[in-house]
């Protein structure tokens, strides 16, 4: 019998894994997935600043779990900013940075496995607005709908890069499946799986605080009372702000500047014109014309045929403008989480204008070829030309402490991370002339050209990295001192960057000609963004393995 049975068993696997590969979800992934992953290889760190620091709190978080500093843990999360300035934590929360040290554990510390963290998150949240979608029908619909958010431009940059915007929406779509599903079945496991992705999206990004006024409207508005007579829903409840609201508070303690960036001048901000209509007015390069316009007649048919299956989506739409709105810090990129149900709206408004049914799959074919040409021709952003400015740094003598001037600090550091192995070398940031709190605050801290030079003996800096643009005005003088006898200009890298995304440059090495003197009292790092500054020993810092 078992003899006879074996067989069966062996091809019961390809029939299992070819109904596996049918199901539209699998389908789905898998293109959105080959797309997505073409080029991961290519480029270095750069976007919008924050990309470096991304990758900079990956790298941070996957030194600290194999160096495991259980006795002094805060000394050495300052001592390791002190070494590499380009980390950010607690200014962001920190799951996805353990997400994506488990990346640098498995692949080595890499942009490409980086950004194989973020394809991940891209692909889970396909997969959940499909899920959503699909409970609205029809079937084909839903699959396009999650088909063109994920091939948005505007969505593919952020795919493409490491930020926090992709599993941050991914997360939100999770907790909203799982939500949808708990109010319906009111199970259990919906529960906590509802509870698990709220905790994980406010852990990821303050931007998921959306989930808060989307979730707790519909809850108000359909009189949804009766969910809260279970101990589950409570336990749920309570330990989930318990969590989120213990990271916050610390936050909170840590930060100089944290929820003032949303609240602004006790929301003020919110009657300004400018203010209510910001997202309004970015909504056409974030869906592009025409879905924009189909998106409307998708709406207005929905509320003049009265339907009600829609109004979720249509709270999903309103929720988003309302909590955005009211927060004073703006960027398109933080109300992503309101482009799916309006992809979805503009399929429905293709189908409100189309007087036959069988002219919906012509349309829907014109637009998935469509999108699926964009997708191919799309250029991920990459920039090149700094990791071969630090490989060339670390090769020289003397390089234990290297200065850097410029925007692309972050990239710098995390090649002379990557490196370096045992964590020798030590960077020197602008910070160190002027101090700065993102753009709400600066500290001049070095003001003459002989404390500059003084700066560079007293640390032992022998080697300045200095980009061809300021960031701050203030930092002229450091060029004004490059310029005299005790420096000398040693190479020059192009800078090149594709698409526009940022503008190319150069950036220049010099070697410091004059004697250094480090000093042997610890050494003050200016610091605004947390309340005090950091004091190190430069000694135990640089010029051995480190931590020591």
């Amino acid at each position: 019998m078992t003899i006879d049975t074996a067989p069966l068993t062996r091809q019961s696997y390809p029939t299992r894994l070819a109904e596996l590969l049918r199901r539209p979800s699998v389908i789905l992934i898998l293109i959105v997935g080959l797309l997505l992953s073409r080029g991961i290889t290519k480029g270095e760190p750069f976007y919008n600043n924050d990309e470096t620091r991304h990758i900079m709190n990956g790298v941070f978080i996957r030194d600290l779990l194999v160096d495991r500093p259980l006795a002094h843990p805060l000394t050495y999360a300052y001592e390791y900013y002190a070494k590499y300035p380009a980390i950010s934590v607690p200014h962001w929360p920190p799951l996805f940075y353990f997400v994506e040290a488990l990346f640098f554990l498995l692949f080595g510390i890499s942009v490409w496995a980086s950004r194989l963290a973020i394809l991940g998150f891209a692909l889970l949240g396909a997969y959940f607005w499909y899920r959503i979608a699909e409970r609205y029908g029809p079937r084909p619909r839903a699959l396009l709908s999650a088909f063109v958010f994920c091939l948005l431009p505007t969505i593919m940059v952020f795919e493409s890069v490491t930020m926090l915007e992709i599993p941050q929406v991914a997360l939100c779509l999770g907790a909203i499946f799982f939500w949808l599903r708990w109010v319906e079945t009111e199970q259990a496991t919906d529960l906590w799986a509802l509870a698990g992705f709220v905790v994980a999206a406010m852990l990821t990004s303050q931007s998921s605080i959306f989930l808060a006024v989307f979730l707790g409207l519909d809850f108000l508005l359909n009189f949804r009372f009766r969910l809260l007579r279970t101990w589950q829903v409570w336990a749920a409840l309570l330990g989930s702000v318990g969590i989120v609201l213990s990271w916050y508070l610390f936050s909170f303690r840590a930060l100089t500047l944290s929820y003032q960036r949303a609240v602004g001048q006790e929301f003020h901000h919110v009657v300004n014109r400018w203010s209510l209509l910001f997202y309004l007015r970015n909504l056409p390069e974030q869906l592009g014309l025409i879905l924009l316009g189909f998106a409307c007649i998708g709406i207005g048919w929905s509320v003049l045929q009265g339907a009600s299956r829609y109004r979720f989506l249509l709270l999903w739409v309103v929720s988003a403008y309302l909590c955005f709105t009211v927060i004073q810090e703006k960027e398109p990129r933080h109300i992503f989480i309101w482009l799916p149900p309006l992809v979805y709206f503009s399929l429905l408004g293709v189908e409100a204008l189309l007087p036959r049914g069988r002219w919906v799959w012509p349309a829907y074919a014109a637009i998935a070829l469509y999108f699926l040409v964009g997708a191919v021709r799309f250029q991920r952003p990459q920039l090149t030309g700094v990791q071969d400015v630090a490989r060339f740094v670390l090769a020289q003598p003397q390089s234990d402490i290297v200065y850097y001037q410029g925007d692309l600090n972050g990239a710098f550091i995390f090649y002379v991370r990557q490196l370096d192995s045992q964590k020798r070398r030590m960077v020197a940031r602008d910070k160190q002339i002027v101090a700065t709190n993102m753009v709400y605050a600066r500290r001049p801290v070095l003001s003459t050209p002989d404390q500059v030079l003084n700066f560079f003996q007293t640390w032992g800096i022998r080697y300045a990295v200095i980009e061809s643009t300021d960031v701050d005005p203030g930092l002229a003088l450091v060029r004004q001192v490059l310029q005299s006898n005790e420096f000398a200009a040693i190479g020059t890298s192009a800078v090149h960057v594709n698409r526009g995304y940022k503008e190319a440059g150069s950036i220049t090495v010099y070697r410091f000609l004059g004697e250094t003197r480090p000093s042997t009292h610890p050494m003050d790092i200016p610091m605004m963004t947390i309340r005090r500054d950091i004091s190190v020993d430069l000694n135990r810092l640089a010029g051995r393995p480190w931590p020591n």
